[in-house]
């Protein structure tokens, strides 16, 4: 059974969700590396990087890894086409997916491609870092290597973030466990992934 078919999904709050009640099945399966997806300003590469140090695993961020495989920067990719990104993305999806012992930070919008989450599908638990827009916004505002949003207001960046959620939402409900990251830090969101997957490193 692959896990997207072995996971009882839930969306965690952090508070008294035990692993047996998230899934019956989940204690049993071993597990060797873990994907986070999420909206850009969720937490995914923090983190991550603080998840792979508490389990001693290998960090590895897709953005990055296709920064370093294209030669180009990720608004340079967008400046060829969005097209052009996600072809790099996939290729460096296929790439990492069988990586030992490793947590994968993935693009925001890798998994709204099918071929995406036919890379990832039973290689290991799929966590979505799950953060409201006004959040979202706080935390990428002043930041300009964001395509999607360049050239936005503030305003103009919040109903972009609302829209682009509302498209992708499907997708990362798709996830095996879906964690809210708004008030909470990174230590305390990898605890819970910990916790909730009954790793202990």
């Amino acid at each position: 059974m692959g896990f997207q078919g072995g996971f009882v999904k839930g969306f965690v709050h952090g508070t008294g969700t035990s692993p047996e009640e998230l899934s019956g099945s989940l204690m049993s399966m071993k597990i060797e590396r873990i994907f986070l997806t999420g909206f850009m300003g969720s937490g995914k590469t923090v983190v991550g990087r603080v998840l792979a140090d508490r389990l001693g695993w290998d960090f590895l961020d897709t953005d990055e890894l296709v920064e370093r495989r294209s030669g180009m920067t990720i608004p340079e990719l967008f400046d060829v086409s969005e097209e052009a990104f996600r072809r790099w993305e996939h290729i460096c999806l296929v790439e990492v997916a069988g990586s030992s012992r490793a947590v994968v930070a993935l693009g925001g919008g890798a998994l709204t491609r099918e071929e995406n989450w036919d890379v990832v599908r039973g290689k290991g638990p799929v966590v979505c870092l799950w953060t409201e827009p006004e959040i979202i916004l706080r935390r990428v505002r002043e930041d300009t290597y964001r395509p999607l949003l360049a050239g936005l207001d503030d305003e103009g960046k919040l109903r972009r973030i609302k829209e682009l959620l509302e498209v992708r939402r499907p997708y990362y409900l798709r996830s095996d466990i879906v964690i809210r990251t708004d008030m909470r830090t990174p230590e305390e969101v990898a605890e819970e992934i910990v916790r909730l997957l009954g790793l202990r490193p």
